[in-house]
């Protein structure tokens, strides 16, 4: 199985051209539509993959495990648009459904800091830290609820110049996933500005090892800061 993003792109590809055959003997099947919507997103096909899975909404009964992920997908669809308001409209309808499911949670986290409402981008990574439901059949990726959720609540502290927090979540994210660099850069960003910088230099000497640009990046940072 060929997990490369050609061999993926060739997969949903095919995947696309079968399900349109199965939608031609089955127009009103809620699963088809689905799964053609849940393709063409990852296709980024988001015209298509918003018809098929609005179709998809108004066939299908409000519990059923798909519904969740449709509206998460047309969440991220009008995001990866840039309508931040339609992306907001959609998802506070999937949580007004399902407030504890994991991926519209982290949604939320991203959409709310987007639109500069930090309280409600903190509420919803703490819930989906400490409260969200399990036991669904949904495709997500798992790192969304463990070190991608705190690095991303790091980032809110920081926005809203709660320091300690912001520490604290970036350890918590790299004691899950001792490779996500960008916590590694976060966590020596919040040391420069901090001017704690032996803890700066042993990062870089960390992501040196990971990731030389950004290495590379937080050394000169470092040094402007020592020189000023």
């Amino acid at each position: 199985y060929d997990y490369s993003p050609e061999g993926q792109q060739h997969k949903r590809e095919r995947d696309l051209r079968i399900l349109e055959k199965d939608i031609a003997d089955r127009p009103e099947h809620p699963f088809v539509l689905f799964n053609i919507g849940m393709t063409a997103f990852h296709l980024k096909e988001f015209e298509k993959a918003e018809k098929a899975l609005k179709r998809c909404l108004s066939l299908s009964k409000p519990h059923e495990s798909t519904v969740r992920k449709v509206y998460a997908m047309l969440t991220g669809s009008r995001l990866e648009q840039g309508d931040r308001q339609g992306a907001r409209e959609w998802l506070e309808k999937g949580l007004s459904l399902t407030p504890n499911d994991p991926e519209l949670l982290f949604r939320a986290g991203v959409i709310y800091r987007e639109c500069g409402d930090l309280q409600a981008s903190e509420r919803s990574y703490l819930q989906l830290l400490t409260a969200r439901e399990t036991g669904h059949i949904d495709s997500i990726d798992v790192s969304i609820t463990t070190f991608k959720a705190h690095h991303n609540l790091a980032l809110v502290y920081m926005d809203m110049g709660r320091q300690g927090e912001a520490e604290r979540h970036w350890q918590e994210a790299l004691r899950h996933a001792p490779q996500f660099t960008p916590s590694w850069l976060g966590l020596g960003e919040l040391y420069l500005q901090s001017r704690r910088f032996e803890d700066v230099a042993q990062i870089v000497q960390r992501l040196g090892t990971m990731d030389k640009g950004m290495a590379n990046y937080l050394r000169q940072q470092l040094v402007t800061a020592q020189s000023n």
